[in-house]
């Protein structure tokens, strides 16, 4: 009785396991989007609120000089049109995608690109 318990055991020990090492195997991507309409500070505040609050975004950076976030994401939880969508709702070009004509004219006027 004592060995089949101990067999139990170990058997309930290596499923674990075997279950934990699955959770390490996930894959974040990184993606670089062009955001040429980011003009400041306030703009990259903006963008980076709105791409961190997408499901699946572990990290999100502005560059204000090159015009640029990079994202840093789950794909099986999001995808590079969602991140791109995110961007584009708050007012923000992303990549080819224009920048929601009502979200836009709700930025500052040092947001807004001529």
């Amino acid at each position: 009785m004592k060995l089949a318990s101990i067999f139990m055991l170990a058997v309930f020990f290596v499923v674990g396991c075997a279950k934990k090492s699955e959770l390490v195997e996930v894959k974040f991507q990184t993606a670089s989007i062009k955001v040429e309409s980011a003009q400041c500070g306030t703009c990259a505040t903006a963008i980076t609120k709105a791409l961190k609050g997408v499901e699946g975004v572990d990290k999100a950076e502005v560059d204000i000089k090159t015009k640029t976030a990079s994202v840093t994401f789950l794909p099986a939880k999001t995808s590079l049109a969602s991140l791109e969508d995110a961007i584009t709702n708050v007012g923000y070009t992303a990549n080819d995608k224009k920048a929601d004509p009502k979200a836009y004219e709700k930025l500052d006027e040092c947001c807004k690109t001529e």
